[in-house]
């Protein structure tokens, strides 16, 4: 036992010293040197090595202008029941009457959760994507606190065909996630 905690001393030792050279030849931080080290299994050679050859590509990127900072946007959108946008009035009409899609984007914005809609028709994948794929997904806790979860079969409602020509969906089953502020 004690020549355990001999050896894990000089090892703590070992590694120190090995640190503070690597920080001596880079003039990076003991964090920076210690992320090299273990990548290098603390070999300073390969470590310093290693360094160097990261740090000339990071010079050889062109410095951008930083991007112009926008002032965020509040919006209470309990007392705005219809928000307009453009883009989903252009991809599911001015006066919709695709009332599943409706509801789910209202639902959505008053949540403020991603619609993941899922559109099943009567083929043998749809049947497989249901029974094997569609339990696990409204089971996991991660969909059901971001998305608003909804199958959707295409015989069951005229609405979904509206939704297939505006959406441009060619294959089912398919998985549409939308943002229920644009619509896309």
């Amino acid at each position: 036992m004690a020549h355990a905690l001999n050896l894990m001393r000089r090892t703590r030792n070992s590694n120190r010293n090995t640190i503070n050279q690597f920080v001596n030849q880079t003039g990076e931080s003991e964090e920076t040197a210690r992320v090299y080290l273990e990548g290098a299994n603390w070999s300073l050679q390969e470590a310093i090595a290693t360094f160097r050859q990261n740090s000339s590509r990071s010079q050889e990127t062109p410095n951008n202008p930083p991007l112009t900072q926008q002032e965020p946007v509040v919006v209470d959108l309990r007392n705005q029941i219809h928000i307009e946008s453009s883009n989903f009035h252009y991809m599911v009409g001015q006066h919709s009457s695709n009332q599943i899609l409706e509801s789910l984007m209202l639902g959505g914005r008053l949540e403020r959760k991603w619609v993941f809609l899922i559109i099943l028709d009567d083929s043998f994948s749809s049947y497989v994507f249901q029974n094997d794929i569609y339990p696990v997904i409204s089971s996991q806790e991660v969909f059901t606190k971001n998305f608003i979860v909804k199958k959707v079969s295409i015989g069951k409602s005229d609405d979904i065909g509206q939704i297939i020509s505006n959406y441009r969906l060619l294959t089912k089953p398919v998985i549409v996630i939308i943002d229920p502020v644009t619509g896309i």
